[in-house]
């Protein structure tokens, strides 16, 4: 093998070598390279292969599995409504024999009463008939019938007072119930107007303008406000209202009254819940007294 070497050289700027590459040669080491580059270059794709193949066994199995988890979770569905309907079965035959039960006892409680009427019927006749047997089938029969006939007035007369005294007793219970809905209204009522005026403390001017035009003459007024409400009344509406302000601590906020000579005027919210409170009751007891039982009846 001989050797050449060149004095000149070639240099260029870049090199790009993609793949190792041999060109045709007639040298028996060049080709037994060759030959071992295409067994590794074979390997190479072989294994790509597999891993190709390994992807989309696991692809399949995925696919499997979802299928899987997709069947079972139809079957608990059916379950569920298998049962959901079983269930709804279950309450519907439940209220069918509880409104055949209710039925069956209204027939017996009514044939009950039926057949102690006719029992409580035929004692009085049975005795009527004994006692008018003793002295004469007539005038026993009279007397018999006679004392039936009041036998059953007073029973009558027991009953309606029975069912009075249910009536009675009813509606108290109705009073009691119209009491403490009234004082529950009362409640609430002051507790929306405390917080109304802690929200909106303005509207009390309106409390004093209503108030200032109760009195007839003009003289000597004098109004006492809260501690809380007389910074702000003085600030803001002292000039508009022209009638002269006094801090009263012993008030609480949105209380006020007007002093003048005709008296007091007060617009206290206590106050005007009391007015309130009276004449709910008046409502109340005209119209108890409307729809009370009458004695007479």
């Amino acid at each position: 093998m001989k050797l050449f070497t060149r004095s000149r050289i070639v240099k260029r700027e870049s090199v790009e070598v993609t793949s190792p590459c041999l060109v045709e040669c007639e040298f028996e080491e060049f080709r037994i390279l060759s030959d071992h580059l295409t067994v590794v270059r074979d390997k190479e794709e072989l294994t790509g292969q597999k891993d190709t193949f390994s992807q989309l066994e696991e692809l399949e199995e995925l696919e499997g599995a979802r299928e899987t988890y997709l069947s079972e979770a139809r079957e608990e569905a059916k379950e569920i409504l298998a049962e959901a309907e079983e269930l709804r079965a279950q309450g519907e035959l439940f209220l069918k024999e509880a409104q055949e039960e209710g039925e069956k006892l209204r027939q017996e409680i009514l044939a009950e009463a039926h057949k102690e009427a006719e029992k409580l019927k035929e004692e009085i006749s049975q005795k009527a008939y004994e006692e008018g047997y003793t002295l004469g089938q007539e005038e026993g029969y009279k007397a018999g019938w006679q004392k039936g006939e009041v036998e059953s007035k007073e029973l009558i007369a027991q009953g309606q007072k029975v069912l009075k005294l249910a009536q009675k007793a009813a509606y108290g219970e109705w009073n009691k119930v119209d009491e403490t809905l009234l004082k529950l209204s009362l409640k609430v009522a002051e507790r929306i107007v405390k917080a109304h005026i802690q929200i909106h403390p303005e509207s009390l001017i309106e409390r004093i303008r209503a108030l200032s035009l109760l009195p007839e003459e003009r003289e000597d007024w004098k109004l006492h406000v809260s501690s809380a409400d007389y910074q702000w009344l003085s600030e803001k509406v002292g000039d508009e209202l022209r009638i002269p302000l006094f801090e009263d601590q012993t008030l609480m906020e949105g209380d006020c009254f007007l002093e003048c000579g005709e008296g007091i005027f007060d617009a206290s919210l206590d106050i005007l819940l009391e007015r309130c409170e009276q004449l709910l009751r008046e409502e109340l007891r005209y119209g108890q007294l409307a729809e009370s039982p009458s004695e007479n009846r």
